[in-house]
């Protein structure tokens, strides 16, 4: 399997399950981290850190090119810009 196969892959198995994404915060380094839920056990999850477009999880597909983990936190981040805010939030208006 390609490289290209397994992202797009990753991007549909991501699709419906960006639900399962919740954003922690941003650290002092700059690494956005998110928690993004398992789709095998409901009491495990994987954190998904991102900085410089450079995303990390700690999912065992780490290895390959794309996990659904990174895939789903890449669509919150996109769906958040095309909406005019922050890539990584939450937003001051998003908190009150």
């Amino acid at each position: 399997m390609t490289d290209t196969a397994m992202i797009q892959g990753a991007i549909e198995r991501a699709r419906g399950r960006t639900a399962a994404v919740h954003y922690l915060g941003t650290s002092s380094g700059g690494f956005a981290t998110y928690s993004v839920g398992s789709s095998r056990d409901t009491d495990a999850a994987y954190n998904v850190t991102v900085r410089d477009e450079q995303y990390r999880c700690t999912c065992p597909s780490e290895l390959r090119p794309a996990c659904w983990h990174r895939s789903a936190v890449a669509i919150i981040r996109a769906s958040r810009l095309m909406f005019g805010l922050l890539a990584d939030g939450p937003n001051p208006r998003e908190v009150a």
